[in-house]
């Protein structure tokens, strides 16, 4: 599993994560079995942690195959 900042968390109820385990220019040097593990990762730590709010930038728009948009969910 990703790891999450848990002191920023603990002190401040704010959390960072990567969505994916490597470091990537853009999206596409992405490969799909990569995006697919970083979505349930990303749902288990939602699960999880329970945020009020969540922020994405980058690749998360491509496998949700949607561009930016406010309130929809995963």
């Amino acid at each position: 599993m990703v790891k999450v900042d848990t002191d920023l968390h603990h002190q401040y109820r704010i959390s960072f994560t990567n969505y994916v385990k490597i470091a990537s220019k853009t999206e596409k040097s992405l490969t799909a079995e990569q995006m697919i593990e970083g979505k349930q990762q990303l749902v288990e730590l939602i699960d999880k942690w329970e945020p009020e709010v969540i922020c994405f930038l980058g690749a998360l728009r491509i496998l949700m195959k949607k561009r930016n948009s406010i309130g929809e969910s995963l």
